[in-house]
């Protein structure tokens, strides 16, 4: 799939860590790019992202710390 000039794959990832870490990166700066404070917009393009995001916080061998997860944000579940 791509989006917004950003080729991704659907699915499992089979990525490591740091991988993860650096693909939410890059979709979380898209986001970043495409949001606008303060002006609720519906954007397909940051709904995938974040969706894609979630799937790779599914996959992501978590390494908590001050709450979140080092690699992939995820709050830590009490």
């Amino acid at each position: 799939m791509k989006i917004a000039g950003h080729h991704f794959k659907e699915g499992n990832y089979n990525l490591n860590n740091l991988e993860i870490k650096q693909k939410i990166d890059e979709n979380n700066a898209i986001i970043e790019s495409l949001f606008t404070p303060n002006f609720f917009t519906l954007n397909n393009t940051i709904a995938k992202l974040l969706k894609e995001n979630e799937m790779l916080q599914a996959q992501c061998q978590h390494s908590f710390s001050n709450g979140y997860c080092d690699y992939c944000y995820k709050q830590e579940e009490k």
